[in-house]
């Protein structure tokens, strides 16, 4: 869906935009996340300023105990043996290292579950924006782009969350370790630091452009094999008829095999330089603790103890740095997508339904064109008509005339380029006043040609988009009644509770349509638009369906896409359309006789 061959921010920038979009509760606990990162710090400092007394105490404890300042105060607790005084130190350093460990599982722990809260905030919204992209955009993408985007992208991003923090508690614990080792010895800590950082940057600067590369190979691949599959699980039946599916196992191991290549290889960057660059640093400090050692042994053996305890701290930590720098690049693919789809704004503002319009009188079409895109040619041409209320309208055409189009500007899905739609003399595409398309779309029923049911209940089918417990069963025994499909229902075991199976693949096509129908009458729209949702019943079935629909009350008004000519029978008037324009408009009669 976007090319991020070229990102124009970095990843840390849109890391950092799409925290920004985050509520202030949980900006709050980001901010008290890194208190705690600077505690995790200053305990690891603490554990470490622990043990320069206990090597002096183990290496020469009566030197300490002669120490001005340290004599006094031994004497007036009584430690006056060195025993006494190494199990200070011993207690002293034991209680530093637990409590650093303790602080630095609290933040680990504090770290993934901060990244887990923001990761239900992303995928929240996430998917909220792609549900208000207007319907024109959504017809546009393929939808395994945004299957894509709500999974992979949107859980490689959380990834990169996770590895941010643990970063920035990286970065925060090596600036505290390397101040308090220049206080120490400044010398070896700048010759230590200088070589290991100079390694890493050098690493860091020859992995980046692979690291983008495998990006972009990842998010690719993982993006056609979504679609692949979704692709093969919709067509399944001609896959299997048509001995197809090594032609999909093939298109499949071809997205799969370079997407775990890079994974691995971006796994790989990430972690190899751990081990060699240990090893250097413990080589490092050997020689240079050898090379300082030469005047007086036992001196420098706390110096000794420390670098050796910080460098075991410190190098696994500058690992960390730099393993989560490369997830960041590695996923910068994702980033990318998750942020211009949390940093995007729907055309119209996410506005709550208002259920109290009234269709009083008519709707008015007045000079309506409509294109879907500029380089295409008019899907409609100056339509111009009006509908009354409590009419039965029927719309023809042949395939590509433009009757679907018609329908959908009608319903307010898509905007016509130029024209107006009046509704009570009201603009329906008015930029001043958004929210009565929210208002019109709460009276409308819509049954389209291919009725998709969730795997659900009939009464959930039937009452869509309506929590169980507030399902109103009256209302959807009513419906199913209308809808000519009750006793279709009521001969199942459980009912209206019974499941119809993910599509609705245990019930017929007829069946599916008319729970469609159902669907619309149990909203008690006030408009009703039909778009060929009759086509898939037999004519007797039919025929009791629209007898059933005309036995409502003539409040309602129907606009019906329809294909045979036996389902105008009962419409009042007939538009025809033919290449976008609106051709006829006259009673069923001209079209039967």
């Amino acid at each position: 869906m976007y090319q991020s061959n070229q990102l124009e921010l970095g990843p840390i920038n849109m890391l950092l935009g799409i925290l920004k979009v985050l509520s202030n509760k949980r900006k709050l606990q980001l901010k008290i996340l890194i208190i705690l990162m600077f505690l995790s710090a200053f305990a690891e400092i603490f554990s470490l300023a622990a043990l320069v007394p206990f090597l002096s105490v183990l290496t020469d404890p009566q030197k300490i105990l002669n120490l001005p300042l340290i004599e006094p105060i031994s004497i007036l607790i009584g430690f006056d043996l060195s025993s006494h005084l190494l199990l200070a130190t011993t207690l002293l350093f034991s209680f530093a290292v637990i409590l650093s460990a303790f602080i630095r599982l609290s933040n680990l722990w504090l770290n993934a579950r901060m990244a887990s809260s923001i990761g239900t905030d992303i995928s929240y919204l996430t998917y909220k924006n792609i549900l208000n992209k207007s319907y024109s955009e959504q017809i546009s993408i393929n939808s395994s782009e945004w299957l894509n985007d709500i999974t992979t992208h949107v859980d490689a991003t959380v990834q990169t969350i996770n590895q941010a923090l643990l970063a920035l508690t990286s970065i925060i614990m090596i600036i505290i370790i390397v101040l308090s080792f220049l206080i120490i010895n400044w010398k070896l800590t700048f010759i230590l630091i200088t070589i290991l950082s100079s390694i890493y940057f050098i690493i860091a600067f020859v992995s980046r452009k692979r690291l983008l590369e495998c990006s972009s190979i990842i998010a690719k691949s993982s993006k056609e094999q979504i679609k692949l599959t979704q692709e093969s699980l919709f067509s399944i039946r001609d896959i299997i008829i048509n001995e197809a599916k090594y032609f999909y196992l093939s298109r499949y191991l071809m997205q799969d095999k370079p997407k775990r290549v890079n994974q691995a290889d971006a796994n790989f960057l990430g972690m190899f330089p751990k081990f060699s660059i240990e090893a250097l640093a413990l080589t490092l400090i050997i020689w240079l603790a050898f090379i300082q050692s030469q005047d007086d042994f036992l001196s420098i053996v706390p110096l000794l103890g420390i670098l050796a305890l910080g460098a075991q701290r410190l190098l696994p930590t500058l690992q960390q740095a730099y393993n989560s720098w490369a997830v960041i690049k590695s996923n910068s693919d994702s980033i990318s997508n998750v942020y211009k789809l949390i940093r995007s704004k729907p055309e119209l503002p996410y506005l709550i339904k208002n259920n109290d319009l009234f269709f009083n009188n008519n709707i008015v079409i007045n000079n309506l064109t409509f294109k879907y895109s500029q380089e295409l040619p008019n899907a409609l041409s100056n339509i111009n008509f009006k509908i009354n209320k409590g009419e039965r309208i029927a719309v023809i055409g042949t395939s590509g005339s433009g009757k679907s189009t018609l329908v959908d500007i009608i319903m307010s899905l898509l905007e016509p380029t130029s024209g107006e739609i009046l509704v009570d003399s009201k603009r329906l595409f008015d930029r001043e006043n958004p929210s009565f398309i929210n208002s019109w779309r709460s009276i409308i029923g819509h049954v389209p040609q291919n009725i998709y049911l969730t795997d659900q209940t009939f009464a959930e089918n039937i009452a869509f988009g309506i929590p169980y417990e507030e399902i109103d069963f009256e209302r959807v025994k009513i419906a199913a009644v209308k809808a000519q499909i009750i006793e279709f229902i009521l001969a199942k075991p459980y009912g209206f509770n019974t499941l119809v199976g993910e599509g609705g693949v245990r019930i017929s096509g007829g069946q599916r349509q008319r729970i469609g129908i159902a669907r619309a009458l149990y909203k008690k729209a006030q408009i009703l638009f039909f778009d060929e949702a009759t086509s898939s019943l037999d004519l007797e079935t039919e025929r009791r369906v629209m007898e059933s629909i005309n036995k409502l009350s003539r409040n309602l008004t129907f606009i019906i896409i329809a294909h045979r000519l036996s389902t105008i029978k009962q419409c009042d008037r007939v538009l025809k359309l033919e290449k976008g324009k609106l051709i006829s408009d006259s009673t069923p009669d001209h079209f039967l006789s």
